[in-house]
């Protein structure tokens, strides 16, 4: 989880049990609706039926493991507020460690819109992410580079716009 650091919203990333992954913008008093629900379906394998415990709070984005062939474990996030990349701005910023992606989602559309960012492009997962000082965004990678195999602890890479093709 992070919090926004222009407005303090807190925003979850939620790791799926079997079907989705899922965005939160944390409330008081929300519920998450977790083990009844993942995301907005219900969730098969519960003998929780139902509980009232607090504002049931949907996620402001969700998106199918079937999207990535089954795969897929949302890690982080957080709302871009850096200056290096304007069109990010108040975006919010995650990576998917097992389909090696990162995206954004526009959180200010409704409904909410991910653009990929990078598409495989870390070789060794995602593992986790953060941000400066700067508000800029910053992936930290699981093992060792395959194209560097004796820095074998992972990296730490911040976000860039891809140079421009000559």
């Amino acid at each position: 989880f992070s919090f926004d650091r222009k407005t303090g919203d807190l925003w979850m990333g939620d790791v799926g049990e079997v079907f989705r992954e899922e965005v939160n913008k944390v409330v008081k008093g929300g519920n998450y609706e977790w083990p009844i629900k993942e995301g907005t379906l219900a969730y098969v394998d519960t003998k929780v039926k139902d509980y009232t415990v607090g504002v049931r709070t949907p996620p402001v984005y969700e998106y199918s493991h079937s999207e990535m062939g089954d795969l897929s474990a949302i890690f982080g996030g957080v709302v871009y507020r850096g200056a290096a990349l304007p069109d990010l701005a108040g975006k919010y910023l995650y990576v998917d460690w097992i389909s090696n992606r990162v995206w954004s989602v526009d959180i200010g559309q409704s409904p909410p819109v991910r653009t990929t960012l990078v598409n495989n492009q870390y070789k060794p997962q995602p593992l986790g992410i953060g941000e400066d000082n700067d508000g800029e965004f910053y992936v930290l990678e699981y093992g060792a580079d395959v194209d560097d195999p004796v820095f074998g602890g992972g990296r730490i890479k911040r976000l860039a716009r891809a140079p421009a093709a000559e």
